[in-house]
C-alpha cells in the first residue's frame, strides 16, 4: 500500500514518463529523475529523488509550453551533458528539444530545463499530431509518429559542430491511422533492426525496417492499439488495445512459421 507521504502532486492529466539514467560526477552518484509530459496544458516536469530513491521525489524542474505534450524520448549519449530530452505535442506539428543543467549531484539539486530547439515534423502534405519517439540505439536517428498525415517521420540527429543535434528530416514514410507509439528493436543474431508502430484507428501494428526505413509487415490487432512493449527474449511482442480492453500477443521469433502475426489474446474473463 502507497503512504500518502509517497504521492506526488504534478499537473494535470500527466501522461508519458521516462526515467533518466543515474550518472557519476566526480565521485559521487547523481539522484534519480524521472520525466513527465501532460497531455492537457503542455508542462514537462522534472522529478528528483529526494532521499536516495525510497520512493519520495520532489519537483526539480519544469517547463511550461502552449501546446499539450504526448510522449518524452531521451536520446542515447555517453555523455550526460548531452543527454537530450525530445517531446512532441498534441495540438501542432513539431517536437520540443530540452537539456538538463545545473547541479546534479546533491538533492535538492539546481536543475533547470532548458529549451534547445523545436523540429518542425511538417511534410509535404502538412501534419498535425506528434506523438511517440524512439531512437536508435546510437542515437543518431529518431523515429516520431505523425498523426495528420498518418506516417513516421526519421529525424537526423547527429550533433553538429557545436554539439546539438542536426534534426533534419530524412523521410517520411506513410503508415495506418492513427499511429501512437514506436518501440525500435534492434536486431540479433544478423536480423534487421524493426520498428514497431500501433496504428489506433486501423488496428494494425505496422512493422519496418529501421535502416531501410520501409514497410516490412502489417499485423492485424486488437481495437485501438496504443502501446507496445517487448519481451526480454524478443520472440513475443504485447500491444495495449485501449478500446476493446485487450492486449494481443505477438509473436517476433524469426524463425517461427507465425511471425508477425497475432498469436493470443489477453482480456478480462
Amino acid at each position: 500500500t502507497c503512504a500518502t507521504s509517497h504521492a506526488i502532486s504534478v499537473s494535470q492529466d500527466p501522461f508519458s514518463v521516462v526515467v533518466l539514467p543515474q550518472e557519476s560526477f566526480d565521485g559521487g552518484t547523481a539522484p534519480e529523475r524521472l520525466v513527465v509530459s501532460h497531455l492537457r496544458n503542455g508542462e514537462v516536469y522534472v522529478l528528483e529523488a529526494s532521499d536516495g530513491g525510497a520512493a519520495r521525489y520532489s519537483v526539480a524542474a519544469t517547463q511550461d509550453l502552449p501546446d499539450g505534450t504526448n510522449s518524452v524520448a531521451v536520446r542515447p549519449d555517453s555523455d550526460p551533458a548531452r543527454r537530450t530530452l525530445y517531446v512532441s505535442h498534441r495540438f501542432s506539428n513539431s517536437v520540443s528539444t530540452f537539456r538538463l543543467i545545473g547541479d546534479f549531484l546533491s538533492p535538492p539539486a539546481s536543475t533547470r530545463l532548458v529549451q534547445t530547439g523545436s523540429v518542425s515534423i511538417r511534410n509535404p502534405a502538412g501534419g498535425l499530431d506528434t506523438r511517440g519517439i524512439a531512437f536508435n540505439p546510437a542515437g543518431t536517428r529518431a523515429f516520431v509518429a505523425d498523426r495528420s498525415p498518418s506516417s513516421i517521420v526519421s529525424l537526423d540527429t547527429t550533433l553538429d559542430s557545436n554539439g546539438f543535434e542536426t534534426n533534419r528530416i530524412v523521410d517520411v514514410v506513410a503508415v495506418g491511422l492513427g499511429p501512437a507509439s514506436v518501440t525500435y528493436v534492434a536486431g540479433t543474431a544478423g536480423a534487421r533492426d524493426l520498428l514497431y508502430v500501433p496504428c489506433f484507428y486501423s488496428d494494425e501494428v505496422w512493422v519496418l525496417d529501421a535502416d531501410l526505413f520501409t514497410v516490412t509487415t502489417v499485423i492485424q490487432v486488437g481495437a485501438g492499439p496504443y502501446t507496445f512493449a517487448l519481451a526480454p527474449d524478443k520472440k513475443r511482442g504485447y500491444v495495449a488495445n485501449f478500446r476493446d480492453s485487450t492486449v494481443s500477443v505477438l509473436d517476433l521469433d524469426p524463425a517461427s512459421p507465425t511471425v508477425h502475426r497475432a498469436i493470443s489474446v489477453i482480456k478480462a474473463p
